[in-house]
């Protein structure tokens, strides 16, 4: 599973999680001792989940999800919880507790390794988040901070684990190679038409071409490129007869089949290619440019990614080897969304 971090500038933001989640590698689950609840008094003092040294208590977890909590009813409304994404009956609700689960696992056991590689934060880190930390609790208001137990401390902790671990990251994958050519990352820009070999009924099903539509396809395919070969304006051509509602793509080497990739990457800016036949049916391709700008450096800087991610990945699978995950299920699966507010829902008898 691709974690979010590869598409970000900052490799790992987990306080991104309070605003837009993620996913991560998963980690084995290992019951905490039963007496944990018991041992427990103050609800924000409860330890969720132990990563090595690292633990994560109530009153983070909580942190995390209400903001996720109001992000997800704004766009989703307040029933979208109990709505059920698969056959097997998971809930909304319990996928996003999984993938918020696995976001903080990581940045745990990410920031556990700190003291292994000799990697703080500087006072000047600290005292940014000293302010990023009162800022974010101006948005609270008294109330919530005693029904949840938020403190500043909380808070702050918080943005030391990302911090943290974005150090990590860039420190692990200072020496990964950046020089990324024009060439590797081409990204190309073209028009095109579509002579498809099938249609659609009213109800919107494919229907497949009888061997004299096939036919009739082909002549058509035929007509097109004649006319194209004739036109100063071929993407007005494209927008009359084309078969596909989209007549332009950008594209970079093996995003396309062969057939069509041998027919285009050749092209200079300005040519026509030849009429392409497929299963889908005959494509006709006019080479906008050759070499898109934003198209091609956005590529390069994923490539970069991929090599960093690489590199990261190798000591990361280790460490999950190496590190210990507990969590307490018994209060896991007491944390709720649902509701006005989110926290522990009552132990059903």
């Amino acid at each position: 599973m691709k974690r979010k971090w590869k598409k970000t500038s900052l490799c790992l933001i987990l306080v991104v999680v309070l605003f837009f989640g993620g996913c991560s590698k998963k980690n084995e689950e290992k019951d905490t001792p039963p007496t944990l609840l018991e041992e427990q008094t103050k609800p924000q003092d409860m330890v969720i989940m132990t990563v090595g040294t690292q633990k994560l208590t109530y009153a983070e977890l909580m942190l995390y999800l209400r903001s996720r909590k109001q992000e997800i009813e704004a766009l989703y409304g307040t029933d979208i919880w109990d709505y059920q994404l698969d056959a097997e009956g998971t809930t909304y609700e319990a996928m996003l507790k999984e993938q918020i689960l696995n976001d903080l696992i990581y940045v745990k056991l990410v920031c556990a390794q700190a003291g292994f590689l000799g990697i703080t934060l500087t006072e000047d880190e600290l005292l940014d988040i000293d302010e990023y930390s009162a800022s974010f609790l101006a948005e609270f208001t008294e109330q919530d901070m005693e029904y949840y137990g938020f403190s500043k401390e909380t808070v702050k902790g918080i943005y030391k684990d990302n911090l943290l671990a974005n150090k990590i990251y860039e420190s692990l994958t200072l020496n990964v190679d950046t020089e990324v050519s024009d060439e590797e990352a081409r990204q190309m820009q073209f028009w095109y038409i579509l002579i498809a070999k099938y249609g659609y009924d009213e109800e919107g099903n494919r229907l497949e071409y009888t061997e004299e539509q096939l036919e009739e396809v082909k002549k058509r395919a035929t007509d097109t490129y004649e006319r194209a070969l004739e036109t100063e304006d071929f993407y007005s051509l494209a927008r009359e007869v084309s078969d596909d509602n989209d007549i332009e793509i950008i594209v970079g080497r093996f995003e396309m089949s062969k057939e069509l990739e041998e027919a285009t990457f050749s092209l200079k800016q300005g040519e026509l290619s030849q009429m392409v036949e497929n299963e889908k049916g005959y494509f006709l391709f006019y080479c906008v440019s050759e070499l898109e700008e934003e198209s091609t450096n956005a590529k390069k800087e994923e490539i970069i990614k991929e090599r960093q991610e690489k590199v990261f990945d190798e000591s990361y699978r280790a460490w999950q080897d190496e590190t210990e995950v507990k969590i307490d299920k018994q209060l896991w699966e007491r944390v709720t969304l649902k509701g006005k507010d989110i926290g522990l829902k009552e132990i059903e008898e």
